[in-house]
Parts: structure tokens; sequence; C-alpha cells
């Protein structure tokens, strides 16, 4: 009898187990995750997702990618994805639902993450800088959603970008078909800004970083009386300022907009015309409240103004020299900064946002505002033509050395690159007027100026 009843026990038992298990083979379809987890891949259906946009929803469109699976690779392998170039901490989103499989690090992969789709298919992002904040395994995601920033872990000899595939029963497809013909509206690029702007640590810092990288994206959504982010609706309506905005705040902006652009360096030992240095003085007292006679000779009083002013904005007229006194000389830093200001407000913030090179972004409306910049330095005598050709790589690399220390220092660098890249687009952007705040140096910390 009591063998009886442990038969009928322990069967009872098994039979349980069974019960709880069996879910997990047969109506997960093999499923080998935890039930709640099994149910919400479950919910994302059985049919392959056929079409969706790249996760690189506010930096790259379809007719930017390139397919680059089958690609020859260093180790004599094939490339199994799609890569998409980005600047490092691009933005990269969920394309579609998703419940996240797991996230790891790997050699070859660096920081990266599988995410189940429809159809029993996983996602494959790669060389992640680093996963959105807090994603883990069993999170389930929206269409939208962040997954995380583009780096280039497990790939330091390329440049930042996002390797992207899809696995089906281990087996890696080409996401590149899916992607080419489809792109993300407006609304949904605002809808999903607002998503990442809510879940940010520090919103208004990071409704700052995309305003200031996203403008042109935010008029169009403007334009075309699409609802934006209320914080980047605070931003386009100057309720929200930056450091440097309540700095120039702090001078007579609409002053300063009365006089034109100082192009010649002034001071003691400078052949400057009578008119050129009243027009300074001028400058001086209206703009800055300086104590100055109107006598067109560069006098004491004129370069202790002039000091004045450079201890007042010290970070971007002497910091980027090294320089830890003001020098009282009215050179190109010095003048970059009174321009600023004459130039505040006058000018759509940012205008330089790309990354160009000879072999990435070569054409385009932002080369030919590159090389007008260019020519009005005295670095560039080609045509303005919009066309990134080796004259103009040539006086980038020009350009780069000559205020090398916005744009080559921060990076450890002693030679121009020719590439027009984050610390290049924030100096490009200064002489336009525009202050873009604080970038990332990819692992060297931040740079502002």
């Amino acid at each position: 009898m009591e063998n009886t009843i442990r038969i009928k026990t322990a069967i009872a038992v098994v039979t349980a187990m069974a019960l709880l298990i069996l879910p997990f083979y047969v109506f997960g379809a093999r499923c080998y995750e935890s039930r709640s987890m099994c149910d919400d891949i479950a919910d994302l259906g059985t049919r392959e997702i056929e079409i969706f946009p790249n996760p690189l929803f506010m930096d790259a469109e379809s007719k930017d990618l390139v397919d680059t699976w089958g690609a020859a690779r260093r180790n004599g392998n094939t490339h199994e994805g799609t890569d998409i170039l980005a600047d490092r901490g691009t933005y990269m989103v969920m394309p579609t639902d998703g419940v996240v499989d797991r996230t790891g690090v790997s050699g070859l992969g660096g920081k990266h993450v599988f995410i189940y789709i429809g159809g029993g298919e996983k996602l494959y992002f790669a060389h992640l800088d680093d996963w959105a904040p807090g994603l883990s395994e069993g999170d389930v995601l929206e269409k939208g959603d962040l997954v995380g920033y583009v780096g280039n872990t497990g790939a330091t000899y390329t440049v930042p970008h996002l390797h992207l595939a899809i696995y089906e029963n281990g087996v890696a497809e080409n996401p590149y078909p899916r992607m080419k013909d489809t792109d993300w509206t407006l609304k949904e690029k605002m809808r999903h800004l607002d998503s990442i702007i809510d879940d940010a640590r520090d919103e208004e810092s990071e409704a700052r970083k995309i305003f200031a990288r996203h403008g042109d994206v935010i008029q169009e959504a403007i334009a075309d009386d699409i609802r934006i982010p209320d914080l980047l609706e605070d931003l386009v309506e100057g309720k929200i300022k930056k450091e440097e905005d309540r700095e120039v705040i702090e001078s007579d902006i609409e002053e300063a907009q009365e006089f034109n652009l100082f192009e010649e360096n002034i001071g003691v030992a400078t052949d400057t015309s009578s008119s050129d240095i009243k027009r300074l003085q001028r400058f001086l007292r209206d703009v800055e409240d300086a104590a100055v006679r109107i006598n067109g000779e560069f006098d004491d009083e004129t370069e202790e103004a002039v000091k004045d002013f450079q201890e007042k904005y010290s970070t971007q007229v002497l910091d980027i020299w090294g320089l830890d006194r003001a020098t009282g000389y009215v050179g190109i830093t010095t003048r970059l900064k009174m321009n600023y200001l004459i130039q505040s407000g006058a000018t759509s913030c940012p205008v330089f946002t790309e990354y160009n090179s000879l072999a990435q972004n070569v054409t385009g409306t932002e080369v030919r505002e590159t090389q007008e910049l260019l020519r009005e330095l005295d670095l560039y005598n080609g045509k303005a033509d919009g066309r990134f050709d080796l004259e103009t790589h040539n006086a980038m690399i020009e350009f780069q050395e000559k205020f090398d220390a916005t744009m080559l220092k921060p990076w450890g660098l002693i030679q121009g690159t020719g590439y027009k890249y984050k610390t290049t687009n924030k100096f490009m952007n200064y002489l336009r007027g525009c202050d873009t705040g604080e970038i990332q140096l990819e692992g060297r910390g931040s740079f502002d100026f």
C-alpha cells in the first residue's frame, strides 16, 4: 500500500513538473526562457518582420545604407551583418517590438545585445559604446525604445558604427534588404525623442544634446506642424539657457549686432587704421560697458579693456591656446568671440553636424558650407561645389593644424587628419556663431571651450 502511495505521489510530482516544463518547449515554440519571458516572446507573433527601418532613427536614412554583407574581413572570414557608420554615442532604437534575450561583451562584437523579434528571429546589435540605462534580459521593448549607443567596442581599429544582423536558429541573415526601402516618419522621430528625454537621468542635458545635434530635424518638424518634445520646444523658444547663453546675455547683444565683423587683428604692434581701432573701442564701450575713449589710438585703457574681455571669455579666447593670462592683443580667438556676439541669433544652429571626409558623406550642402568657410579663411581656393575632394581635404588639414588646440589636441593629435568630425564641427559651428556645447571624446572624456 505504502509503495502504491509513493508511486502515485511520484507520478503526480512528475506530471506536475511536466505540465510546468511542457509549455516552454511546445506551446512556446521551443522557448527555453522563463515562462513569463516565453509568454512575452510568444506575444511578438510567429510572422517574420519583413520590413523595418534602420535603428539609427535620427542619423541614417535608407538611402544612406550600404549592403556590407559578405565583405572580406581581416581574419579571412566574410562579414555577416550590415554596418551603419555614425558618430559615437548615436542613439540606436528598436526598429520593431522585441524582448531582450541577453547582453554581453565579446572579443569581436564588443558590447552587444541579442533581442527577440517576431517570427522566432533575433536582432544582434554589436560594437555598442554602451547599452541603454538599465537594459537587461527579459525587458519588453516597443518600436522606438532605446537599445544603446553607437561605438566601436570589439573593433577599435574601425570608426564607430553599428553592426546589425538577424539570427534564426543560430544562423545569421542579412538585415539590409528589410531596411533599404523604409524610413522613420518625422512624427515617429519626435515621439521617440520624447521617450529618450523622459528616461534620461538629466532630461535638460539630454534635450540640449539632441537640440545641438538635430536642430535641423527639429525645425523641420516645427515647419510641418508636428509636436516636438516640451524641452526641445523650450530650447527653440529660448526658455532654457546654456551656460554660454547666460554669459552672452551679460553683453548687450542688440548693440553687438550693430557692428560689422572684425576681420583683422588689432594691437600695439599692428598697422591698424584709426577707424578700425575706433570701431573696436566703440564695441568695448557699447557692448562691454568698458571705460574707453573713442580716439582711434590703441592706448593703455583700450588694451586693458581688451584684457578684461579676454578674461571674461577665457575658455574660448585664452584656454584653447593654453594661455593663463590675457594678452590685450585682438588676435584670432578674441575676434572670433567678438564676431560670435555680433552674429548671435543670426544663424540657424548648428550649421555643421555631418562626419565628412574623402570616404564618407563626400557630397552635399554641408560640404559646400565647409568649402565656403575654408575659403573665407583663405585656406581653400577651389570652387564651393559641394564635393569633398583632395583639395578640400588638404585645406581641412591646414585648418585643423592652424587651430590645433580646438580640433586636434583634445584627441591627442599633432597633425591634421582632414576628417571633419566632432571637434572640427564644433569649432566650425563656433566660427558661424553657434556654441554646440560639450562633446564626448570617445574614451578621452569630454571637451568644451
